[in-house]
């Protein structure tokens, strides 16, 4: 059986693996995660459940030797900020004991073949301690956090912490050139490609480019794809140009059509708002082009229109959130004239999951209900994840993937491999490992001649200069970028004539080393380099900042 390999970055409860799977069963492939990275505890323990099933509380330590075994790894409560360091002491010892096998499961690859019986998968839950891949990648995806450029946020962009973490991504890229994922996909929400950030989306496009990717993107409404919810979001498939330089294009896969009348009970009695029906009666229900029928709560129920908005529980709702008034959607429901908030079993399934996905998570008693709404509304719409998937498996079947000779093989595959066969696949990985060390090796050099170099490294240079010369340092001026709260976001910096730090981006740079030292793994090249296209493109050093 094919077999496509999955590495899941801000891999949230799994939505991605769960819709690989999904296809994988009707295509008759399997599919194997890899490795994942997520410091979210209520997630980790979603997807530790949703993947392998549930666990055993553990009984055989202490407390104390419980939350010794958890304090090296980095967990988040909230997925935001890092959790205090005396959280799993405020934990009563019963909880713990039933949360520690998923979370220590997840990140020691001794616990998981041990309670699991099954081979580890590489987990992380720090990413910027992260840094290697594991080996023959297919899928890797990075939903990176969205609050830079949600509308609910301050849309600070890539200069908002979490959103930074996508240089992280870049970071782990560049460290592992010799094991590119053969494809990634990004998803976040649409203002990564609005008119604001498109600059800065463009120039990741253009970085994935230099490393040997070709991108495209495309925003999605899952609505289309035959979800209840209205949810746009931007996907973005890059695929190595050593698989096919063929363009990837986005097809719609529609499944079977469903509608809120599918997903919301009746007569469900969950949170019901029915006193607000009577002193603040609902105005005219009217509906959008998108099948969204709404009205509001009349009589000054809220100056905030979000909130005091109601849908009818028929056709297509909106866009469900894990923070604001979108992740309490309130619906009315005529026939039985009620009105109430969705509930997590709902949420589950407005986001394609299936009941019983909620089922064997709340039957751990380890996330409560507000817990597993807002597990929901940071997830991605399955439907959506379907069709993509569905695209990037005919795509890859279409240029013979399979049959390339990077592709992972089983250990029973390998048995039958001939010699010829073996020693080619081994000269490969001989051959790009040695490549990658010049690679870095020249790149180091080449900073170092032209006096480049990163901003930690900038800051000991001044502080060295500053204890041999102390006010008349030559670097006086420059130092004063030290304040600026930005200086760590750059990658690179030269110092400039008037004294001043320049910015720098190598990008032109890797995109030549790239060509120079990969050449004979990305067909395409090959062609540009025997055709002459041999002029040093960093002979003015202006292109390089």
């Amino acid at each position: 059986m094919q077999t496509l390999r999955i590495f899941e970055a801000f891999a949230g409860l799994g939505a991605q693996i769960k819709a690989l799977k999904k296809l994988g069963n009707e295509k008759g492939f399997h599919v194997e995660s890899v490795g994942s990275i997520e410091w979210g505890i209520n997630q980790i323990i979603s997807y530790q459940i949703l993947n392998f099933g549930h666990l055993k509380p553990e009984k055989n330590f202490t407390k104390e030797q419980l939350i010794e075994k958890l304090t090296p790894y980095t967990f988040s409560f909230d997925t935001k900020n890092e959790i205090k360091v005396n959280y799993f002491n405020s934990l009563s010892e019963e909880k713990l004991q039933r949360m520690f096998p998923y979370l220590y499961s997840f990140v020691n690859p001794l616990y998981f073949r041990k309670v699991y019986k099954k081979s580890p998968p590489n987990n992380h839950t720090d990413i910027k301690q992260f840094t290697q891949l594991p080996e023959n990648i297919d899928i890797f995806t990075y939903s990176f956090p969205c609050v830079g450029f949600s509308q609910a946020g301050p849309q600070q962009g890539f200069d908002n912490p979490q959103s930074q973490l996508i240089y992280e991504v870049k970071r782990i890229l560049e460290t592992n050139l010799d094991k590119l994922p053969k494809v990634l996909i990004l998803e976040n929400v649409p203002a990564l490609v609005g008119p604001k950030f498109l600059g800065d989306f463009e120039r990741w496009v253009e970085f994935l480019s230099t490393i040997g990717y070709h991108t495209t993107w495309e925003v999605i409404n899952s609505a289309n794809l035959g979800s209840a919810q209205n949810r746009k979001r931007v996907y973005a498939v890059s695929i190595l140009k050593s698989v096919s330089s063929e363009p990837f294009k986005f097809k719609d896969v529609k499944q079977k059509e469903i509608f809120l009348e599918d997903i919301l009970d009746p007569n469900l009695d969950y949170r019901n708002y029915n006193h607000l029906l009577t002193k603040h009666p609902l105005g005219k229900f009217t509906t959008s082009f998108n099948n969204i029928t709404s009205t509001r709560l009349s009589n000054n129920f809220s100056n905030f229109n979000s909130y005091a908005q109601v849908f009818l529980a028929q056709g297509k709702g909106p866009t469900l959130t894990a923070q604001g008034t979108n992740s309490d959607l309130k619906f009315y429901f005529p026939e039985q004239n009620t009105l109430r908030i969705i509930s997590p079993k709902e949420a589950f399934v407005y986001m394609g999951f299936d009941q019983e996905d909620f089922n064997l998570i709340e039957q751990s008693d380890l996330i409560t209900e507000t817990q597993m709404k807002l597990l929901a509304g940071n997830s991605i719409s399955i439907q959506a994840l379907y069709s993509i998937f569905s695209n990037i498996f005919d795509y890859l079947n279409k240029h013979n993937f399979w049959l390339l000779p990077h592709h992972y093989k089983t250990q029973s595959q390998r048995k039958k491999l001939s010699l010829y066969e073996l020693i080619d696949i081994e000269r490969h990985k001989f051959i790009t490992t040695k490549k990658l060390r010049f690679y870095k090796e020249t790149i180091r050099k080449y900073c170092q001649n032209k006096e480049i170099y990163e901003p930690k490294k900038w800051m000991k240079i001044i502080h060295s200069n500053f204890k041999k010369e102390g006010i008349y340092s030559s670097l006086f001026k420059a130092s004063r970028a030290l304040w600026d709260k930005n200086f760590l976001d750059r990658p690179y910096y030269k110092l400039g004539p008037n004294g001043l730090f320049i910015p720098i981006t190598l990008n032109v740079l890797y995109q030549w080393l790239t060509k120079i030292y990969f050449f004979d793994l990305i067909p395409q090249l090959q062609t540009q380099l025997t055709k002459g296209e041999q002029n040093d493109p960093i002979q003015n050093q202006n292109v390089l900042y």
